[in-house]
């Protein structure tokens, strides 16, 4: 009888030491649960930092962008040089080129903006053009 009361109390203690074994694997297992829910919400709160942070850098280059374009303006209005005005259409979108007619002439000058075409025979109507058409929309909005 010695021997079966032997016999049971080690497999008692094996069945207990394999009790705790899964015990402790599966609060492991629960613990690694938790840090790998506890990493996503950071990574998700630095993604959403991120994102936040490229929106306000975004809208800080969009208004910086906007008093650039009403430095300009007011400019054109001020000293009406030619350089400024072309600035201007090139910075909303537009294209500016000196097109050479012949040899003798200082050429015409040609803007694209918003899909439409306009030809100018002077710099100065160029620049009128601009300061009337161009520098409200600007200013305005």
């Amino acid at each position: 009888m010695g021997n079966d009361a032997k016999t049971n109390a080690l497999y008692i203690r094996y069945r207990v030491e394999n009790l705790k074994a899964l015990a402790a694997k599966e609060q492991a297992r629960i613990e690694a649960e938790k840090r790998a829910e506890e990493a996503s919400r950071e990574a998700e709160q630095r993604v959403g930092n991120a994102r936040r942070r490229e929106a306000e850098k975004t809208e800080e280059a969009r208004r910086e962008e906007r008093e650039l374009l009403q430095t300009l303006a007011r400019q054109i209005v001020s000293r009406e040089w030619v350089e400024d005005a072309a600035n201007l259409i090139m910075k909303i979108g537009g294209t500016f080129q000196v097109v050479k007619t012949n040899w003798y002439s200082r050429g015409k000058i040609v803007v694209n903006l918003s899909g439409e075409t306009h030809e100018f025979l002077e710099p100065y109507e160029f620049t009128q053009w601009v300061k009337k058409n161009i520098v409200p929309r600007v200013l305005g909005g």
